[in-house]
């Protein structure tokens, strides 16, 4: 593991089905539901969504190999420094999470539903973009009932 991404990426695996934990932090999480991760700077997340600021971003993309559902800003304040980058956003964190998805690393039994709630169009639209990229390419999760 040469970056900071591979490592993050490569956190610990699920403990049991029901837990996963990270540093400590025991999350627990219905099957049927699954985990349901929300991404933003500024809003509050929805019932039954994991919110994540972008301070945060170990976690979500640990907690994102695992999720079912992932609902992301694309602006994620400013002057955040990740890796080599200064000012990270929602389409960043998406092209990360495309790259490791098509070498293998996530998501190798499709895709989770990912939402995008940015009120900002053109970064909605890459984002937009972005995901109809992953679902042609790898596919779509599919619900097990």
């Amino acid at each position: 593991m040469n970056t900071n991404r591979e490592r993050l990426l490569k956190l610990a695996e699920m403990e049991d089905g029901r837990s996963i934990s990270v540093g400590g932090l025991f999350m627990a999480y219905d099957n049927e539901r699954g985990i349901k991760l929300f991404l933003d700077d500024l809003r509050p997340a929805p019932p039954g969504f994991v919110l994540l600021r972008e301070t945060e971003l170990a976690m979500f993309f640990y907690l994102a190999k695992h999720a079912d559902v992932i609902s992301m800003d694309h602006d994620l304040g400013e002057n955040i420094e990740f890796s080599d980058t200064k000012d990270i956003d929602g389409y960043k964190v998406l092209c990360m999470l495309e790259e490791e998805a098509i070498k293998g690393h996530i998501w190798s039994l499709g895709v989770p539903e990912i939402v995008v709630h940015s009120a900002n169009p053109p970064g909605r639209q890459k984002m937009e973009a972005c995901v109809q990229r992953l679902y042609s390419k790898l596919g779509k999760k599919q619900k097990t009932d």
